[in-house]
């Protein structure tokens, strides 16, 4: 090792690891000579990482890869080698060569097991196109940086081999390897952390897609912030053209054709959520985000690139360091600023990248302890902190200035250009509206509309002085949403407006409250179904106050709790209890909703709390019920259980945990530990049957009747013995014995998804021991079968809404209630040898129990979940849009012919 980096070691434990590991490193003639040509380096890399044998192979050749030319970065760096700018380049080219020979690895592992992907118009192999954005696009790539990926390909089409893979599955198969490629933790720790958000419609869009739909989506649904991220877009890896062709397609979503000063107004709102952020978590040490920190440089050169980039062809580029050159080049900045800039911006990313080479650890925070402090001051040549503070601190404070004199705001008006807007004084709609992604023309005439409605003319000075004040800050709050798309969340945000303007405290609520603000467009942008849903029910507005209580979710037994509580506080008030029962209920779901939206709770959880609510109103009505006919007829001295007996047996998606946010209730009215002939012992005595079928339909009233706040649930009784014929109540003894001895197969299936959800514990157990003995008594299987083909055919020919574009997720084939028909068709004909699939009513444990029992092959058992989770979650997502639950066939066509030939498999080719 040459003496020469040992004031490097002093203050890198990291370097000085990566030498233990690799001596090599330490040698003069690896990190002495220059870099050579970038294109060089970079193709050194990834000819190293194309090189692999294997996955484990190309784990550790990446991995090992990036420490050792890292240190070799840090070590001209600390030695003083190497400008900051080189060094910038440095890190992003090893990223750039190691992304690529990952890409093009997986490619070929990928095309010895499908077949090239060809393009369907030109007949060409297509490639994987990955953009680089932010730093890493720039060239400008820190230390220890996560690296944001955005991948897509040329054409659709399908794959040559012999398994006709489409190219969409192709690619997406493809990222879905490349990002735990790189970022799995091993013995050599991670490449890099891999970020793919930024790409089309978020985590929620597929990992990979054409570049025309790339194109579409940029033009249909681009929002403000990613036109600032598309500026530091550069392609990376994969197919360089195709890229670059792409970026260059969108340069006029990207760059405005006029002077787009709107862009300034953005970035200030985005930088001082940022600021505000940083005052929040106390990070007034942090170099990136704070105060004269990194970003303030970037955003400062991104305005003018912003501003004047749809003119200036020059200052359309991903580089820092280019565009500051091209702004001196254009006039735009003096060049005495320009350079101070540039040097302010230089030491800045030389900290950031210090102390991040100390131990390869992702911070931008100053140091706390007095040891590291020592180690930064050291790396920068300074005996003690202080000394480097003074270097530090008036960089800061010149980065700050500059920033501030950009950015500052002009003397506030009297009237905002959104009140202007509001009363019909025009401000220059062109530039305030359509530079958010606004049809001037279209918002002009939806904001007449309502200022001109009935409702508006109708309204007290006072609402109609509150609706002045408020609308034009839910408009600004609107303008400044991410990953929204405005002109759907407008014409939201203005239903809602006009609903709850007569009922001026909720516009009162929203003016004075920020954040309530800036939580509703949140939510009316994510969901037609969320705003429909305050639309109609304004009270919802409320839990706006605290986001963190909205996020906030009970458990199932807190659920229970609240809602008996609020039957006990209304036993003497039927219509306030309806009312605030569904109210109560309507809070609950829109909790779940808007964590759902916001990808807080995973799809199987929605429908855990979603029934764990139904489960708590179920309860709460039964609490209330029972205690209204005990006042009238007495109840019965015989039991102790304060529900008198009474079970609620949950069919179908109640039973199953399965609940979405539209479903009704399907329930079957029990009771248990009585005679039908025993009677209650009040003034006005009834039989036990009696008493328990007005229990019943008092449940049902309070539950459906219409009311201003809605219905609580639809509820469907029919599962019921004998269906609409049979008793509303009947005892669980006759239940039994209805099942055992007239019940057709489908009631067979119904009971495999039944649980007891409202009854004491005693009448709980004695369903569960009932059901789970009956569901394991032996079958004649051959006729199980025929009979679960036949109501599945029947299912399908009244209730499949499958067509030749799209495919019903629930009754199509291959689809929910297919794989619903299997797993109860192997409860019935397995369960006699394997009792524990007995047990659970949710397909997911079902299915998960078959695997264990050796019923169904871990394959098959990944093979129906999989498809069983994608449809969910797709159906969640078409729910909270308010659409009907069909997609393009091609969205689900994978799973979908997995899951017919398993049933195939298992029952026979006879579906319709």
């Amino acid at each position: 090792m040459s003496q020469r980096i040992e004031p490097v070691l002093q203050w890198s434990p990291f370097v000085a690891e990566v030498l233990r590991r690799f001596p090599e490193v330490g040698e003069e003639a690896f990190w002495g000579p220059a870099w050579p040509e970038w294109s060089a380096l970079r193709c050194e890399l990834a000819d190293a990482v194309r090189a692999s044998l294997n996955l484990e192979d190309l784990k550790q050749r990446t991995r090992r890869l990036r420490q050792q030319y890292t240190a070799r970065v840090a070590i001209r760096d600390g030695l003083g080698l190497d400008g900051v700018q080189t060094t910038l380049q440095a890190l992003t080219v090893i990223a750039e060569g190691i992304v690529a020979g990952t890409v093009d690895w997986l490619h070929a592992q990928l095309v010895s097991r499908y077949g090239e992907p060809i393009g369907e118009e030109s007949g060409a192999p297509q490639r994987l196109s990955v953009w680089g954005m932010g730093k890493l696009g720039g060239g400008e790539l820190n230390f220890s940086s996560d690296i944001d990926l955005i991948c897509f390909y040329a054409e659709n089409g399908q794959c040559d081999g012999p398994g006709q893979l489409d190219n969409q599955q192709f690619f997406i198969r493809l990222v879905q390897q490349l990002a735990p490629a790189l970022s799995d933790m091993t013995a050599d720790g991670f490449a890099y952390r891999v970020d793919l958000r930024l790409r089309p419609f978020g985590s929620s869009g597929p990992l990979a897609i054409s570049a025309g739909g790339m194109l579409q989506y940029y033009e249909t649904h681009g929002r403000a912030w990613e036109r600032y991220a598309l500026v530091k877009a550069r392609t990376i890896a994969g197919d360089i053209e195709t890229g670059e062709a792409l970026l260059a397609q969108l340069s006029p979503f990207v760059y405005r054709r006029y002077l787009d000063f709107s862009a300034l107004d953005s970035m200030r709102e985005l930088k001082q959520k940022i600021s505000a952020q940083v005052a929040r978590r106390g990070l007034a040490d942090n170099i990136k985000l704070g105060p004269g920190g990194i970003r303030e440089v970037e955003f400062w050169v991104q305005a003018f690139q912003l501003i004047y980039g749809g003119r200036r062809a020059a200052l359309r580029t991903p580089s820092l360091y280019a565009a500051l050159d091209a702004l001196v080049a254009e006039g735009l900045v003096e060049q005495n600023e320009a350079a101070a800039q540039r040097a302010d911006y230089e030491l800045l990313r030389r900290v950031e990248n210090h102390l991040q080479m100390m131990r390869d650890e992702q911070t931008h925070a100053l140091p706390q302890t007095v040891d590291a402090q020592q180690a930064l001051a050291l790396s920068f040549g300074h005996d003690d902190y202080e000394a480097f503070l003074d270097t530090l601190a008036p960089a800061r404070a010149r980065v700050q200035a500059r920033f501030d004199a950009l950015f500052a705001e002009e003397e506030a008006s009297d009237i905002s250009p959104w009140r202007q807007l509001w009363d019909g004084v025009h401000p220059e709609p062109d530039t305030l509206l359509e530079a958010h992604g606004l049809d001037p023309d279209a918002v002009l005439k939806q904001l007449a509309q309502l200022r001109d409605s009935a409702s508006v003319r109708r309204l007290s000075e006072t609402a109609r002085s509150r609706l002045d004040e408020t609308l034009p800050l839910l408009l600004e709050t609107l303008v400044g949403a991410e990953d929204c798309d405005r002109m759907t969340a407008l014409g939201r945000l203005l239903d809602l407006v006009a609903a709850i303007a007569p009922r001026s405290v909720y516009l009162l609520l929203l003016k004075e409250n920020p954040q309530a603000r800036v939580e509703l467009i949140r939510l009316i942008c994510a969901s037609t179904w969320l705003a429909q849903m305050l639309t109609r029910t304004p009270a919802l507005l409320d839990a706006l106050l605290d986001p963190a209580a909205l996020y906030a979710l009970p458990q199932a037994d807190d659920y229970r709790r609240e809602a008996e509580t609020l039957a006990q506080d209304y036993y003497d008030d039927e219509e306030r209890f309806m009312d605030q029962l569904r109210q109560w209920r309507h809070r609950q779901v829109f909790k779940v909703a808007a964590m759902d939206v916001m990808g807080v709770l995973p799809v199987m959880q929605v429908s855990d709390h979603l029934s764990w609510i139904a489960e708590g109103v179920l309860d709460a009505a039964a609490d209330w019920a029972v205690h209204w006919m005990r006042a009238r007829h007495g109840g019965f001295a015989a039991l102790k259980d304060p529900l008198e007996g009474l079970l609620i047996i949950g069919y179908g998606k109640l039973g199953g945990y399965e609940l979405g946010y539209g479903s009704d209730l399907d329930v079957v009215f029990l009771y248990h530990g009585l005679q039908p002939a025993q009677w209650s012992d009040g003034a006005q005595p009834l039989e036990a049957q009696t008493w328990h079928i007005r229990v019943a339909q008092k449940i049902l009233n309070l539950l459906t009747l219409p009311m201003p706040s809605g219905r609580a649930y639809e509820v469907d009784t029919r599962l019921r013995p004998n269906g609409k014929d049979g008793l509303l109540a009947s005892s669980l003894e006759s239940f039994e014995q209805y099942i055992e001895d007239k019940a057709w197969v489908w009631e067979h299936q119904a009971l495999v998804r039944a649980r007891a959800v409202v009854g004491s514990a005693d009448a709980r157990q004695a369903f569960t021991v009932f059901r789970e003995a009956f569901l394991r008594q032996s079958r004649d299987v051959a006729h199980v079968a025929k009979e679960v083909v036949a109501m599945r055919n029947k299912m399908r020919a009244h209730l499949d809404k499958s067509n030749a574009e799209l495919f019903d997720l629930k009754q199509g084939r291959g689809g929910m209630v297919d794989i619903e028909f299997m797993a109860q068709y192997l409860v019935l004909t397995q369960a006699c040898e394997a009792p524990e699939l007995a047990r659970w009513t949710d397909t997911m444990r079902i299915l998960e129990t078959a695997g264990e029992a050796g019923v169904l092959a871990s394959e098959q058992v990944h093979t129906l979940q999989r498809a069983w989770q994608h449809y969910r979650t797709l159906g969640h997502r078409l729910a909270l849009q308010d659409r009907p639950a069909r997609v393009p066939h091609a969205q689900v066509a994978e799973d979908v012919e997995r899951v017919r030939a398993l049933w195939s498999a298992m029952l026979g080719d006879e579906l319709i």
